[in-house]
């Protein structure tokens, strides 16, 4: 699933801020499931993403 993380880097780019560390026990706690780990890949490398106006990523 890395792989993933890897091709939406090479199509949206390196990240335009510092990256984001989420503290994923206390989210797996509260939400009650595991989160996938390219999901995680992703937020810790982009952070919230917003897709031409019209998807967002939280």
């Amino acid at each position: 699933m890395a792989n993933a993380v890897g091709r939406l880097a090479d199509i949206m780019g390196e990240p335009r801020c510092e990256p984001f560390r989420v503290y994923w026990e206390g989210a797996v706690e509260g939400l009650g499931t595991e989160l996938p780990s390219d999901y995680g890949a992703f937020v810790e490398r982009y952070g919230r993403a917003h897709f031409r106006g019209e998807s967002s990523l939280w």
